[in-house]
């Protein structure tokens, strides 16, 4: 008995001297600890010497160029960037820039989380002018959208680009002033019922039609878009996406003597005749699908710029080219145009043949 008890004492006491030999080790390696963590404390990554407004900068160049979206997460959204470290969160916040272009897409459940998200945003953005777009379809479209829009909506004034892929539950968004509109691009969902919106635009909806420098109409009837031009006299650019109307009528003249850029469309159909509609003396961009010019397409461009008294510079002739497949004919026909192109296709046995072709004077 004596015997076990000397034992286990004597075993305490090993223990004991192996524990005070480990505290040492313990504590050289604290002290170690301390001496590498000081050094690491005094470090400072070079990015983090840089002034926050150069940061700021960089953070700018980081993401889209406005008024173009970044995501409202993940790559390229600028809230990667406030999760990089304390400093850079900090500027990030501080930077009204970053937040000033936001996407919001209601085609999934996600509407209400996205909805949360650009409030964040707009908060961020300070009093910055705004790029704004706006997708919704007809299969989650809430069933009060004003709550899913309010925050993006009671900014409207400061809208200053705005894109709409709408149904017609919220059309409501148009509805009010946008003193600093520059930019709207508007489309319906095909799921809807028809929505004459080009007829009663010119009339209905309160545009300021005499300040636009450039429009652009998709899957219209000319006649729909003459009214529209005849109030845009400061166009300068214009593109027009035509479909063959059902009941053609003769159009009145269409005057845009500032116009520089007009490029027309069509849907395949052929929609003759309607060119000199158009008098355009400061032309200088001109985009035709080749069967919009009929059987002489030369002597119909020839005669449109005899009447507008332009002095064409880049013509491009697009589409189904039936007639003229060689861009020196058009040449032969306009040598003082700058640049002449055909890029279209022809039908050759039974199959289609793409041409590209381009002449420009040296």
């Amino acid at each position: 008995m004596l015997r076990a008890l000397e034992e286990d004492r004597a075993r305490v006491a090993d223990i004991e001297a192996q524990i005070r030999v480990l505290e040492h080790s313990i504590s050289v390696l604290r002290a170690q600890k301390a001496l590498v963590q000081e050094r690491l404390d005094s470090y400072t990554y070079p990015v983090l010497t840089l002034p926050n407004e150069i940061t700021s900068e960089i953070f700018i160049h980081f993401l889209p160029t406005y008024p173009l979206y970044p995501p409202l997460t993940g790559l390229l959204s600028p809230n990667l960037l406030a999760q990089i470290c304390r400093t850079w969160r900090e500027i990030a916040l501080a930077t009204p820039a970053l937040w000033s272009a936001i996407s919001l897409s209601f085609y999934s459940r996600h509407y209400k989380q996205e909805s949360h998200i650009s409030q964040m945003w707009l908060d961020r953005s300070g009093c910055r002018p705004l790029s704004i777009k706006i997708f919704t379809d007809g299969i989650y479209t809430p069933s009060r959208p004003l709550e899913v829009i309010g925050p993006v909506n009671s900014q409207r004034a400061r809208w200053e680009y705005l894109k709409l892929v709408l149904s017609q539950s919220f059309t409501f968004i148009l509805e009010g002033p946008m003193p600093t509109l520059r930019q709207l691009d508007f489309e319906l969902e095909y799921s809807d019922p028809p929505v004459d919106f080009i007829a009663c635009a010119a009339s209905r909806v309160m545009l300021p039609w005499s300040q636009l420098t450039a429009l652009t109409l998709q899957m219209v009837y000319l006649r729909e878009c003459v009214p529209i031009l005849q109030q845009t006299p400061n166009l300068m650019y214009c593109k027009l996406d035509l479909v063959l109307d059902p009941e053609p009528d003769v159009l009145p003249e269409v005057r845009l003597p500032l116009l520089e850029s007009l490029i027309l469309n069509d849907d395949g159909e052929p929609i003759l005749g309607y060119l000199d509609t158009f008098v355009v003396p400061a032309l200088r961009h001109l985009e035709i699908p080749e069967l919009e010019l009929g059987k002489n397409p030369t002597d119909t461009l020839s005669s449109f710029v005899s009447k507008s008294g332009c002095k064409l510079q880049d013509l491009r002739i697009t589409g189904l080219l039936s007639i003229i497949r060689d861009v020196r004919e058009y040449r032969r026909a306009f040598p003082s145009i700058s640049k002449l192109s055909l890029d279209g296709w022809y039908l050759l046995e039974h199959e289609e043949k793409e041409i590209s072709e381009v002449d420009e004077l040296a």
